[in-house]
């Protein structure tokens, strides 16, 4: 399947503003049919961007889920360096005012008391995981695919590498 084309299926974003002046493009997704099962906030992986979920939205969707999906600071359609990040703080961040923003998007449509979960995939998961971890409440559940724990292969210590050694 051609991830862009998914990918345009969501149409135009709004954008989230961060606390560094980027923007965040996100998408709201309203739940089909009348009854509202949960709401949802998808975190997509590295290297990814939440177009590539939009298969995923649409049976969700059909199912009674509403759902927020948004792209990494530095990945799809949002702003800063390619796949950069300064801190790992500052997905967390980012994460928070994707929620407030999903939140005012939902409110909108009504009020509907339901629970909310985050959704996340191997980064997107690591960063489900830390968020939940350190803001115990946000959330009512998770679900984490693959999450980026660590990496499966050997990293070589920068002090043992002669390249990238500042010993000298």
């Amino acid at each position: 399947m051609d991830h862009d084309t998914v990918g345009s299926r969501q149409g135009e974003p709004a954008f989230v503003q961060t606390h560094d002046g980027l923007r965040l493009a996100a998408w709201h997704h309203s739940a089909q049919g009348p009854t509202l099962r949960a709401r949802l906030v998808l975190v997509h992986g590295y290297a990814e961007h939440g177009g590539r979920y939009a298969w995923l939205v649409a049976s969700l969707g059909a199912a009674g889920y509403e759902c927020a999906v948004f792209d990494l600071r530095g990945h799809g359609r949002s702003g800063g360096p390619r796949g950069h990040v300064g801190r790992f703080a500052e997905y967390l961040d980012d994460l928070d005012r994707v929620v407030q923003w999903a939140a005012a998007q939902a409110r909108a449509g009504g009020p509907r008391p339901v629970r909310r979960f985050v959704v996340g995939h191997s980064l997107g998961g690591l960063i489900a995981l830390e968020h939940v971890r350190l803001r115990p409440g946000a959330f009512d559940g998770l679900a984490a695919s693959s999450p980026f724990l660590a990496p499966t292969f050997t990293t070589p210590s920068p002090a043992r590498n002669p390249r990238t050694s500042t010993r000298r």
